[in-house]
């Protein structure tokens, strides 16, 4: 009974993970809510060890990839902001000539 719950646990847990790689390919990786696996399963079975540590290492380059991603984000919207800063025009009165 323990290993085909596991089982089913490993299986959504991977279904979480492709959810979110394709969520991430579309540009919408916050969408995708946290996985949460159940807090009563016991010890994971010896026979699904290998699995549940691949699907740690997918789980991992994934997050790492989204820290990537939102480094990358950070920087370009400071390069925004300095060059909005640098170029946008300053706020206040704009005078102009409406007799011509």
């Amino acid at each position: 009974m323990t290993t085909t719950r596991w089982s089913a646990v490993l299986d959504a847990f991977e279904a979480r993970i492709a959810e979110q790689r394709t969520a991430l390919d579309r540009g919408e990786a916050g969408d995708v809510p946290a996985f949460e696996p159940p807090g009563d399963l016991g010890p994971i079975p010896d026979a699904l060890l290998a699995r549940a540590a691949a699907l740690a290492l997918e789980c991992d380059d994934l997050v790492a990839e989204l820290a990537g991603n939102l480094a990358a984000l950070r920087q370009d919207l400071s390069v925004a902001e300095t060059v909005g800063a640098s170029t946008g025009r300053t706020a206040g009165a704009r005078l102009f000539d409406a007799s011509a």
